[in-house]
């Protein structure tokens, strides 16, 4: 549930510029107790410096390089605007060097296969999966560019491997996988673009304050380490990636327990846009959602062995804090289903014997987990993360010589997890599970010692929203009210779904990233006149 306490921001500090500009107002107009914008400690973002070290001068400034960023400051570029662009961390790139691929259709990809170029069917699909917690003006400006931003992003040197499947419910192939399957290609192809356009980029330049005269946004006050930086510019993008790292402004601002999720995304993204946003007059954050995508153990990766035996097989019996078994599990392999069943417990382990074991390790994973981790790949690298986790005394993994044991390791009730286990293997000699009607083929015994346990959380890739937006990329307050030269892309835009990642539409993060930085670009080249 969203906290009360952001009111449409004033303004303040002044800033060193001669001409009159200022800082955000960090503080609602009627501030409680520790609840002024940068001095709450959900927020995290340091105090405004009244006298910056150093500055510098472009038309718009973008903030954040990864696919949004990129996408946002080549397009400016193009259409005349001199760029500036800052990263927070040495590295460029963000979570789009993480991911797989991007969702569009109509592209030439498509074209040569024959892939129907009509979104309508796609999109009313997603739109019912979000129960319509979705702003489908938004969608229309992702989905009816994307064969021209496909276009034009091959054109800026990215290429892509092949088109992924497509979503459960629509089965349109519409994911471009990135080489390699990973965006750092695209990123590293972008970065080149951006260097023969002249783009000049700062890394290591954490965007802390917009700066503003009377209602506009004319620039950026950066955290540059050792100084501070102003950046003064007639239009800023925001592109920071969402909240995905900030277990604080998660839990204040959704309904969602970040501590049944693993951060498995882009370093440092913590909301630093949003917050930005916030102080400038937006309001309270928006719309945030959790797109957390399968399952693992932490602090093991998206790819890891021990997070798709764990997390992603259905084969696997899951129980909760209480010892319950409460999911179906061969649903692990909608990848999205499980951010809601685990994030309806206050804990969730998985369990399974050593035949299992030995059947991940020789024969391989019973289902696929994306590109990550392919069916009957075996799962080589488990025993040693075993070992890691145990050596390591990592409070998720377990191993037992009895299921009495094992329950006592996991801190669950001990008579009602042994009756959960004799109940599921009577299922599986059954053949049927009259409880959650899971699909016999998956159904496998518990019965074997030794016996492994894991707490299993969310992978937590990328957060959507935070930032409200019209679907000009414009940030707008509650009322509609655009904030003059401030426009957002990528995941800090809020609106593109509810709290559940974009199930039939693969991709869909990157798409996003693409096809609202490249608007925000053009509508803030045109806006500072170029």
């Amino acid at each position: 549930m969203f906290a009360t306490g952001l009111a449409a921001a004033g303004l303040t500090a002044c800033s060193p510029k001669e001409s009159g500009a200022q800082a955000a107002d960090p503080s609602p107009s009627a501030p409680e107790e520790g609840a002024g914008g940068a001095t709450r400690p959900e927020w995290g973002l340091p105090e405004f410096v009244e006298t910056a070290d150093e500055t510098m001068e472009a038309d718009i400034v973008v903030v954040g390089t990864g696919m949004a960023g990129f996408s946002a400051a080549l397009t400016a570029t193009e259409q005349g605007a001199s760029v500036i662009m800052l990263e927070k961390n040495p590295g460029l790139g963000g979570g789009t060097s993480f991911a797989e691929g991007l969702f569009a259709i109509g592209s030439p990809l498509q074209e040569e296969l024959g892939i129907p170029a009509d979104a309508s069917k796609m999109l009313q699909a997603e739109f019912s999966f979000q129960r319509y917690v979705v702003d489908s003006t938004l969608w229309n400006v992702v989905a009816g560019n994307s064969p021209e931003d496909v276009r034009w992003l091959m054109d800026q040197g990215v290429e892509f491997a092949e088109l992924g499947a497509g979503g459960p419910a629509v089965e349109i192939r519409t994911q471009h996988l990135f080489l390699e399957h990973r965006g750092r290609t695209a990123i590293a192809a972008l970065e080149k673009k951006a260097e023969e356009l002249g783009v000049t980029i700062r890394k290591s330049a954490r965007a802390v304050h917009l700066l503003k005269e009377g209602d506009k946004v004319v620039g950026v006050q950066v955290d540059a380490g050792k100084s501070t930086l102003n950046v003064n510019a007639r239009a800023v993008v925001l592109a920071t990636g969402g909240v995905g790292d900030n277990q604080d402004l998660i839990n204040t601002y959704t309904n969602r327990n970040a501590d049944n999720m693993y951060w498995c995304g882009g370093p440092n993204i913590t909301g630093d846009g949003i917050m930005m946003a916030a102080e400038a007059g937006m309001g309270k954050p928006y719309r945030i959602g959790g797109p957390g995508l399968g399952v693992t153990v932490e602090p093991f990766g998206i790819t890891s062995h021990i997070g798709a035996a764990a997390g992603m097989q259905p084969t696997n019996l899951w129980v909760n804090q209480n010892g319950l078994r409460f999911f179906n599990e061969d649903q692990v392999r909608m990848y999205t289903y499980p951010l809601n069943a685990i994030d309806s417990q206050l804990k969730t382990f998985s369990v399974f014997d050593q035949d299992m074991y030995d059947l991940y390790v020789n024969e391989g994973a019973v289902s696929a987990f994306g590109y990550y981790v392919l069916a009957g790949e075996k799962l080589t690298d488990l025993e040693s993360q075993m070992e890691q986790a145990l050596s390591s005394d990592n409070p998720y993994v377990f191993v037992a010589d009895t299921l009495e044991e094992l329950a006592g390791k996991m801190g669950v009730p001990t008579d009602a997890f042994l009756s959960t286990v004799e109940a599921y293997n009577g299922s599986v000699e059954e053949g049927v599970d009259p409880q959650f009607s899971k699909d016999p083929q998956f159904l496998k015994p518990v019965k074997t010692g030794p016996f492994y346990g894991f707490r299993v959380k969310s992978n937590l890739l990328q957060w959507l929203g935070g930032i409200h937006v019209n679907s000009n990329a414009e940030v707008i307050q509650g009322d509609g009210t655009v904030i003059p030269g401030l426009y957002a892309a990528g995941n800090d835009c809020g609106g593109f779904q509810g709290e559940t990642y974009g199930l039939n539409i693969p991709g869909s993060c990157q798409g996003i990233a693409l096809g609202m930085g490249r608007q925000s670009g053009r509508n803030a080249a045109a806006y500072v006149g170029k």
